[in-house]
């Protein structure tokens, strides 16, 4: 089932609440390769503009060799946004389709909050960060697949 697509025609599939990364039997020959995270920070979540894909995103990327998930989205966020998160935690797996490989990948969803805003340097990825309020009109584009990650995470959040 699709849940959500993106501009570049890639998909976001199935979806799988989880506290504890196992993959379900029927995708295991599918190769998990990716993490993300939906910050709060005093009721804001924290978003990322990447250069390349001129777009608004949650931080996350691609795992690392020999690199868990978790070890994944930690360096991630601090990568793309130089924040720390705190009683982070994984939400799900999804899978997703990325039309320009042709394949299927697993990702990992995580959620988690930013005690202490630590300060933001841009880099060659991502160009600026900010808080959203999730209600104000936030200029510049943000994916369905992106939107749809913050609903499946928003649960875990305090975002009041």
């Amino acid at each position: 089932m699709v849940l959500a697509r993106n501009k570049y025609g890639s998909e976001l599939r199935d979806y799988y609440m989880t506290d504890i990364l196992t993959i379900p039997d029927h995708l295991n020959h599918i190769p998990l390769t990716f993490s993300v995270a939906v910050l709060g920070h005093q009721g804001k979540l924290v978003m990322v503009y990447d250069r390349g894909r001129q777009q608004w995103e949650v931080p996350g990327g691609g795992l690392e060799p020999g690199e868990t998930a978790y070890d994944c989205v930690v360096r991630e966020i601090f990568e793309e946004s130089g924040q720390r998160a705190s009683n982070l935690r994984l939400c799900g797996i999804f899978s997703f389709y990325l039309k320009s490989k042709g394949n299927c990948e697993l990702g990992a969803l995580y959620a988690g909050e930013v005690d202490e805003l630590l300060p933001f340097a841009g880099n060659d990825e991502i160009e600026q960060m900010t808080l959203w309020d999730m209600r104000s009109v936030l200029a510049g584009y943000i994916d369905d697949i992106t939107t749809k990650w913050i609903e499946l995470a928003e649960s875990t959040l305090s975002l009041k």
